[in-house]
C-alpha cells in the first residue's frame, strides 16, 4: 500500500515505527489538534486494515434500536487504527462521510474516499442505539472499523462521487467534540436555500429541513458550529515538497466545509418585537421591557452579520495550479479550473487578493478581470510592486489561492453601552434610532478660502458647511449634500485646515474616503496647502499599509503615504532635524532598528539623540508596524489622517488612536458608507464631530445580492439618505456645479434634483471639443450625442456583452483622437463606461495598453474626463439601468460631452433615458453607428521605462484638474505649481522612487547576506571600493544553488534526473505531469564591483545565459529584467525631486490601473 500511494513520496519513510514529529505554531481546537497530529503512516495503516474488513451481513452487523431522546457522547481523542471522516451529506438511511485526509485513499483507493453511516453503525458511548438522525453536517468522527457493503466498481478516486453507493460502511465510530452555541438570536435570510443569519456569527447557518420560518423576524435557537478544515492532507510532510503536495491534493475535489446547523428553533415574542420596533427604538416603548440599547444593538449586529456573511462567506479558499501564465510588467494573465462540482465562477471576482507561489518564488496580486472560457476562468491580475521581475510564473508548478480580507471590523454585544451618555456619538445614534432630531443652529455667515498662494474663496454653500463643522457644540454632525462636481474635495480640505487652527495640536482629524483614488484626490488638494506659503502648521498623512502600497497602482500612490513619509521623517530624525526627547528612550531605539534593518542611514550619519541612541543600542531587532506607527505619530504630529473605509480597520486594530485623540471625522462619498461602518465610528470615537458629505442621488452603499428586507436596512442601510429625507441632522447643501457643461447640469438637475442645481461655469469653457471638431459634432450647443447601435446582445456568463458595441467604441476612439485642423483630443481625456461587467472586461481587453480609462459605473464614481463614452450594451434597457442614481453618476462624469452608444428604440421606452433621447433628437445629436468612419486608435509607441499598461489605466496626469479650472485664479496657480513641484521645498514631497537622493550611502547587500556590523567580528567596508559578501566570496563572480530533481516543476512532460514517478505514483516517465525539469533551478549571479552587487537571474537551460563581468574593479552598469541591484544611496549631489503626482518632463512609469478603488469596484453590476 505504501508503494502505491502517490503521497508517500512527500513524507519521511525511513522510520515507519515512529510517526514523524508534527509541530505547528498555530493554536488548534481539540478537533483541529486531532486532525493536525494524524500522520501519513496512520493513514496507510487504516487503508491496509480495510483489506481485512468483514462483509456486512445481518448476523455480523445487526441493526440498532432507534431512539431520539439520547445525546451522542463525544470524546476528545481516539487512538489505534483509525481515520478521520467528516459528515458531508444526509441520505434516506443515514449519512455519507468524506475522508479528512487524502492520504487515506490517494488516487488509487477511491473506495475509501466516501463511507456510509447507517443504522448498523455503532457509536462509541451509545452502542445500543442507532446514530441515524443524531449527527450534524460537519461532524468530525474517527472511524475505527469498516464493513464492506459491496464490491467496488472502480478504485479511481476521480470516478467516485458523494451521491454514489458507498463500498464501505463505518462499523464503529467515535464522535469528536462539538462546538454548540446555545440560545442564539437568528433570522431567516433565504427560505429557498434554507439559510439564516445568527447574531455574532459572520457566516450563514442552515435551518432544519422542512421548517418554514417567516423572513424579517427574529427567533431563538441552538446551533452547531463545525470545524473548518483548511488542508486535507497529513501535516508530517517534507516541507521541501509542500507545493507539489498541495497541487496534487488539490486535484482531488473536496466537499466544501459545511455551514453551521441550527437544530432547534424557538419563537420569542420579545425578539420578534425588536425587529418591529427597529429604528424607532427611542420613540416606541417595549411591551416586553427590552432595554433600548439592546434593541439598537440587536438590529445593528444582525444587519452587520448578514452583510459580512454574504460578503466574506463566499470566498473560495482552494488552491489551483495556474495554466497558460503570461506576465507583462505587473500584469499576470492565467487560467484556472472551473470545475462543475464546485465552480470557481462567481467566487473569484474583481478586486479579490490572490497569492501565486511556486518553487521559484511567489507574489501577491489583485484580480482585475475574470472571464469564463469553457470550463476554465481566464484571470488577469495586477502583481504587487515587490514581485520579482525575473519571476515569469512559467517553467514550473505555480499555485494560486485567494487571500482573506485584511482587518475585518467586528461589532460585538455591548457596543451601545460603551458610548458615553451625552457624547456626540450617543446623540447621533439615538437620533438614527428614533430619538430627537439634532437641530441646525444659525451661523454667522463667514467666508473661507482655500489657503494656497492665490487663495480661492469658497462659495456661500461651501462656506456654510465649513462654519457649521467648526461649531462643535451645536453641531455634533453636519450633512453636506454635494451633487456631482460641486467642489466637495476642496471644501473637505478647507474645513480640515480651519479646524486644525482651533483644536488642540494633539488632536487628530480623520478624512475617510470610499476609494484609493478619492484619497489621492484629497492628498493633492491638501498638499498644496502644506507646501504653500502659509501652511500654518497644517500637516497630514495618508494611512495605507505597506502591503496595500505594494498592491495598488502607481497612480494611487502619493508622497504623503505612511510608508514614504515615515521613512523620510525617521531619516530626518537621524540627521538631527527632529527631537523625541528623553522620555522617548524606547521609541528612539525602535527608529534606530528600523533605519539600520532597512539600511536607510549609514551609522556614521547619525547625529544628536540618534547617535546617542545608536551607542546605547545593545542588539538588533525587528520592529512591528504598530510600534513604528506609534513613534511616527509622536514625531510627525499630523493634524489630519486620510484613509479609505476599507483600510480603517487596519488603523484601528493598531490601537494607536484613543477615543479622546480624534476631534473630527469627515466622510467623503458618505452616501456609499454602510450603516454598520458608521455605527462603528460612533462607538470608537464618541466625542468626535462628524461631517457626512456626499450625494444621495448617486450610488448607495454596496450590497451583496441576496441581502434584502430588514437585514439589509439595519446592516447596509443608507444613513445619509435617512438623514436627508428625514431631516435628522443639520444640513448644508452645495448647489454650484463646476464640472459639467451647463446644459448637462440643467438636464440632470431637472431629472434628479428638482431643478435646484446652479451651473458654476459658462458654456464657452465647456465647448472646446465641440467647436474644435465640427466634422464630428454637428451642433456645438448641446453636449450629449447618441450613437444608435442595432447590434444584438450576447450572454457572457451571468452578464452581457455586445460585439458591435465594441467595434463602435473602437471607431469612436479613433475618430475622437484623430487630428482635425490642429485639434487633437488625448486618450487620457476620454473615459469609457459600461453598465455591465461582462462588456467591461471585453472592452478592457480590446483597449489594453491605452490611456483610456475603462470601467463600470461604480468604478467611475468620483472620476471625471473631458469626454465620456457611455455603453448601454443591452438593446432592452434593464431595470437596474433605469435606476436614477446609477444613471446620474454615468451622465455626470464628462466635463464637456457625453456620447451614448445604445439602441435608440430601446432608450425611448426607458425611464429617464426617454428624456435624454428627446433632447438629443431636438438638437440633432443622434447618429447611426454605421455612419462612423472606420478610424481606429493609432499604434502607440512604448516609452523606454514603461511597464505594460492596459486600456483602463489611470493616466499619470489624471485628476489634477479636479475643479481647479473652475476657479480662474486657481487654474493659473495650478499650472505654475505643476512646474514648481519639480523643485519641491524641504518640507514638501519626498519621492521614494528616487534612489540617488542622499549624500551618504552603503552598497546594497544581497538578500541572502547581510553585514552585521554590530557584532564586530566581520569585515567592515563602507567605502564602496569592495563588496563584502560575508565569510564567502565567489571567485567566478556568481553564487547560487543548483536545483536538480527537487527543483521547479513543470507541465511540459520533461523527464527528470533523478527519475521521478509520474503524477500518480507510476514508475514510468510518460505522464510527467509534475516531473521536475532537468537542471531547472535558478542561478543567482552577482558581480563584484565597486558600484554594488549587481544581481540577475537566469535558467541554466534558457540558452541565452549572459555572463556578467567578474572584475572586481570594473564598473558594471548592465540591467537585466529591470532588476539592476542599485545602491540605496550614492555619493551624488542631493537633488530636488518632483512629487509622485506632479507631471515630470521625463517619461513616467506607467502601470496597469483598472479602477480607482482597491475594493468594491464593479459592485452590483453583475447582471
Amino acid at each position: 500500500m505504501q508503494a502505491e500511494n502517490v503521497f508517500a513520496q512527500f513524507y519521511v519513510q525511513d522510520n515507519w515505527s515512529t510517526p514523524a514529529s508534527v509541530s505547528s505554531t498555530k493554536v488548534h481546537t481539540t478537533v483541529g489538534a486531532a486532525l493536525h497530529e494524524y500522520t501519513h503512516k496512520e493513514a496507510m495503516q487504516f487503508a491496509e486494515s480495510s483489506l481485512h474488513a468483514k462483509k456486512v451481513t445481518d448476523r455480523s452487523h445487526r441493526k440498532l434500536q432507534e431512539r431520539k431522546d439520547y445525546e451522542v457522547r463525544t470524546f476528545v481523542s481516539e487512538s489505534g487504527v483509525r481515520a478521520y471522516y467528516r459528515v458531508v451529506a444526509k441520505t434516506r438511511d443515514g449519512y455519507v462521510m468524506a475522508a479528512c485526509h487524502v492520504n487515506v485513499h490517494g488516487p488509487h483507493r477511491g473506495d475509501l474516499r466516501f463511507v456510509e453511516v447507517n443504522s448498523r453503525t455503532v457509536v462509541k458511548g451509545s452502542e445500543r442505539y442507532s446514530v441515524v438522525g443524531m449527527l450534524y453536517l460537519g461532524d468530525i468522527v474517527a472511524v475505527t472499523e469498516l464493513g464492506m457493503l459491496r464490491e467496488p466498481v472502480t478504485n479511481d478516486v476521480f470516478q467516485t462521487t458523494v451521491d454514489q453507493e458507498c463500498v464501505w460502511m463505518s462499523s464503529k465510530i467515535t464522535v469528536l467534540p462539538r462546538n454548540i452555541l446555545k440560545d442564539v438570536t437568528l433570522s431567516v435570510l433565504s427560505p429557498k436555500d434554507g439559510t439564516a443569519v445568527v447574531k455574532d456569527q459572520c457566516e450563514l447557518m442552515t435551518l432544519p429541513e422542512g421548517m418554514n420560518l417567516e423572513c424579517g423576524q427574529l427567533f431563538q435557537g441552538d446551533a452547531f458550529l463545525p470545524e473548518k478544515i483548511e488542508e486535507f492532507f497529513c501535516q508530517d510532510y517534507n516541507s521541501e515538497h509542500k507545493n507539489e503536495l498541495i497541487a496534487l491534493a488539490s486535484k482531488i475535489h473536496q466537499e466544501p466545509n459545511p455551514l453551521g446547523s441550527i437544530f432547534e428553533i424557538r419563537s420569542s415574542p420579545a425578539l420578534k418585537e425588536i425587529f418591529e420596533i427597529g429604528v424607532d427604538a427611542f420613540k416606541k416603548s417595549s411591551k416586553h421591557n427590552t432595554p433600548t440599547g439592546e434593541i439598537v444593538e440587536t438590529c445593528v449586529l444582525m444587519g452587520y452579520c448578514a452583510a459580512n456573511a454574504l460578503a466574506f462567506g463566499r470566498l473560495d479558499t482552494r488552491a489551483f495550479s495556474i495554466q497558460d501564465a503570461k506576465r507583462v510588467g505587473r500584469l499576470l494573465t492565467f487560467h484556472i479550473d472551473n470545475p462543475m462540482e464546485k465552480p470557481t465562477e462567481g467566487k473569484w471576482t474583481v478586486g479579490n487578493r490572490i497569492s501565486v507561489h511556486g518553487a521559484a518564488g511567489g507574489a501577491h496580486a489583485v484580480i482585475e478581470t475574470v472571464l469564463v472560457v469553457k470550463n476554465e476562468l481566464k484571470i488577469t491580475a495586477r502583481l504587487s510592486k515587490d514581485a520579482p521581475s525575473h519571476l515569469k510564473f512559467t517553467g514550473g508548478l505555480f499555485l494560486v489561492s485567494q487571500m482573506e480580507p485584511e482587518g475585518r471590523p467586528i461589532l460585538r454585544d455591548g457596543f451601545f453601552n460603551q458610548i458615553p451618555e451625552g457624547s456626540h456619538g450617543r446623540k447621533i445614534l439615538e437620533t438614527l434610532y428614533g430619538g430627537a432630531k439634532l437641530q441646525k443652529h444659525a451661523v454667522a455667515g463667514k467666508s473661507f478660502c482655500y489657503p494656497v498662494e492665490s487663495p480661492v474663496e469658497l462659495n456661500r454653500f461651501q462656506s456654510e458647511y465649513v462654519e457649521m463643522l467648526q461649531d462643535r457644540e451645536n453641531h455634533p454632525i453636519v450633512v453636506g449634500s454635494s451633487p456631482f462636481g460641486c467642489g466637495k474635495s476642496m471644501t473637505i480640505v478647507t474645513a480640515a485646515v480651519e479646524l486644525a487652527k482651533i483644536v488642540h495640536p494633539s488632536k487628530k482629524q480623520l478624512l475617510i474616503t470610499q476609494s484609493n483614488f478619492a484619497s489621492v484626490n484629497l492628498v493633492e488638494i491638501a498638499r498644496r496647502v502644506a507646501e504653500g506659503p502659509n501652511p500654518g502648521g497644517f500637516k497630514f498623512v495618508r494611512f495605507i499599509t505597506p502591503n496595500n502600497s505594494k498592491a495598488v497602482a502607481e497612480d494611487c500612490l502619493t508622497d504623503y503615504d505612511l510608508p514614504v513619509l515615515q521613512k523620510r521623517i525617521f531619516i530626518e530624525w537621524a540627521e538631527g532635524k527632529h527631537q523625541l526627547g528623553k522620555v522617548m528612550y524606547a521609541h528612539r531605539h525602535k527608529i534606530v532598528n528600523y533605519l539600520l534593518n532597512n539600511q536607510l542611514v549609514h551609522p556614521k550619519s547619525f547625529v544628536g539623540e540618534a547617535a546617542e541612541s545608536l551607542k546605547q543600542r545593545k542588539q538588533a531587532g525587528s520592529v512591528s508596524p504598530r510600534a513604528l506607527l506609534e513613534v511616527f505619530l509622536i514625531l510627525y504630529r499630523p493634524s489630519v489622517i486620510m484613509i479609505t473605509a476599507d483600510s480603517l480597520p487596519s488603523l484601528l486594530q493598531n490601537n494607536v488612536l484613543e477615543k479622546k485623540d480624534v476631534s473630527t471625522i469627515q466622510i467623503d462619498e458618505a452616501s456609499q458608507l454602510p450603516e454598520y461602518s458608521f455605527v462603528s465610528l460612533l462607538t470608537l470615537f464618541p466625542h468626535a464631530n462628524f461631517g457626512l458629505i456626499g450625494d444621495i442621488q448617486q450610488l448607495p452603499p454596496y450590497c451583496e445580492i441576496g441581502l434584502e428586507g430588514k437585514l439589509k436596512d439595519y446592516g447596509i442601510g443608507n444613513t445619509m439618505e435617512r438623514a436627508v429625507k428625514g431631516d435628522l441632522f443639520p444640513q448644508a447643501m452645495l448647489r454650484e456645479v463646476y464640472r459639467c457643461h451647463p446644459k448637462t447640469t440643467d438636464l440632470l438637475s431637472d431629472l434628479f434634483y428638482g431643478g435646484k442645481l446652479i451651473s458654476g461655469v459658462s458654456e464657452n469653457r465647456r465647448k472646446s471639443f465641440m467647436e474644435g471638431r465640427p466634422d464630428f459634432w454637428k451642433n456645438s450647443n448641446f453636449p450629449v450625442m447618441i450613437v444608435n447601435n442595432q447590434g444584438k446582445t450576447q450572454k457572457i456568463g451571468t452578464s452581457c456583452g455586445n460585439a458591435d458595441e465594441k467595434e463602435v467604441v473602437q471607431r469612436l476612439l479613433g475618430t475622437l483622437t484623430s487630428n482635425y485642423k490642429g485639434y487633437k483630443l488625448q486618450e487620457s481625456d476620454i473615459g469609457v463606461i459600461s453598465f455591465y461587467k461582462g462588456q467591461t472586461s471585453v472592452l478592457i481587453d480590446a483597449l489594453r495598453g491605452r490611456d483610456v480609462k475603462c470601467g463600470t459605473v461604480d468604478a467611475f464614481q468620483g472620476t471625471e474626463r473631458e469626454v465620456i463614452i457611455l455603453c448601454c450594451t443591452n438593446e432592452q434597457i434593464s431595470e437596474f439601468m433605469q435606476l436614477g442614481n446609477r444613471l446620474n453618476v454615468a451622465m455626470s462624469r464628462a466635463k464637456q460631452v457625453t456620447i451614448i452608444v445604445g439602441n435608440v428604440d430601446g432608450l425611448r421606452k426607458a425611464k429617464y433615458w426617454n428624456t435624454i433621447v428627446e433632447r438629443a433628437e431636438k438638437h440633432g445629436c443622434v447618429m447611426e453607428a454605421d455612419s462612423l468612419p472606420k478610424v481606429y486608435l493609432a499604434p502607440r509607441a512604448k516609452l523606454a521605462n514603461e511597464s505594460y499598461r492596459p486600456a483602463c489605466a489611470e493616466p499619470a496626469k489624471a485628476h489634477n484638474t479636479n475643479n481647479y479650472d473652475d476657479y480662474p485664479s486657481l487654474n493659473n496657480q495650478m499650472s505654475s505649481m505643476k512646474v514648481s513641484n519639480n523643485q519641491s521645498k524641504a518640507t514638501g514631497s519626498y519621492n521614494n522612487r528616487s534612489e540617488n537622493s542622499r549624500q551618504q550611502n552603503w552598497t546594497q547587500q544581497s538578500s541572502s547576506q547581510k553585514d552585521n556590523w554590530s557584532q564586530g567580528n566581520q569585515k567592515q567596508n563602507w567605502s564602496q571600493k569592495d563588496n563584502y559578501h560575508g565569510n564567502q566570496r565567489q571567485g567566478n563572480g556568481y553564487r547560487g544553488s543548483h536545483s536538480n530533481g527537487n527543483g521547479s516543476y513543470n507541465r511540459q512532460g520533461y523527464q527528470s534526473q533523478p527519475a521521478h514517478k509520474d503524477a500518480w505514483g507510476s514508475s514510468t516517465h510518460n505522464n510527467g505531469y509534475y516531473n521536475s525539469q532537468k537542471n531547472g533551478g535558478n542561478y543567482r549571479q552577482q558581480n563584484d564591483s565597486y558600484s554594488g552587487q549587481q544581481t540577475r537571474y537566469y535558467s541554466q537551460n534558457s540558452g541565452n545565459n549572459r555572463q556578467g563581468n567578474t572584475n572586481q574593479n570594473q564598473y558594471n552598469n548592465w540591467n537585466d529584467e529591470n532588476q539592476q541591484s542599485r545602491p540605496r544611496y550614492n555619493n551624488t549631489p542631493k537633488t530636488k525631486k518632483p512629487s509622485r503626482r506632479s507631471p515630470s518632463p521625463k517619461p513616467v512609469q506607467r502601470v496597469y490601473c483598472r479602477c480607482d478603488s482597491y475594493c468594491h469596484c464593479d459592485s452590483d453590476d453583475d447582471y
